[in-house]
């Protein structure tokens, strides 16, 4: 991210804009195949899987790619022509950082 910061200085005087995506947990098809095996080998249902894994999580859930994608086409369209060097957080509020 202070890369980020760094390049958003020297590049926004040519109009480009800088900023980073960071993912927290996305159900992405290995990453569900990986929940699936631990449900398995815990003996519990991969929804009771998911349960426990994002308990911790505001939102008690995982990204999904295309939750995903709508960020990404969000950061390319005119909502961000007056941003740069900024850090969005994809992770259902598990950050607590301000």
């Amino acid at each position: 991210m202070g890369e980020a910061k760094t390049l958003a200085f020297a590049l926004g005087e040519r109009g480009i804009h800088v900023n980073t995506l960071s993912l927290g947990g996305t159900l992405s098809p290995w990453y569900r195949d990986a929940i699936g095996r631990r449900a398995q080998d815990a003996g519990v249902t991969f929804e009771e899987r998911i349960a426990v894994e994002t308990d911790n999580i505001p939102l008690k859930k995982y990204g999904t790619p295309s939750e995903v994608a709508v960020v990404v086409e969000s950061l390319l369209s005119p909502l961000t022509d007056h941003m740069t060097g900024l850090n969005i957080l994809h992770d259902g509020g598990f950050t607590r950082a301000y």
